[in-house]
């Protein structure tokens, strides 16, 4: 089985993403926003409603 060339998960420096150090900063607080909306919004909305 041929072995996949590309970068499917998480990031791998520079060299994979054409050095797009503004556009990195960027996808970077975009996940830090999605991960703060998860463990301080979410998941205690779905504790208080007994999920």
């Amino acid at each position: 089985m041929a072995e996949n060339p590309f970068v499917t998960n998480g990031y791998s420096g520079p060299e994979y993403f054409c050095d797009r150090v503004e556009e990195t900063k960027t996808l970077n607080k975009k996940n830090i926003m999605k991960q703060i909306l998860l463990f301080y919004v979410v998941l205690p909305l779905f504790q208080l409603v007994g999920y």
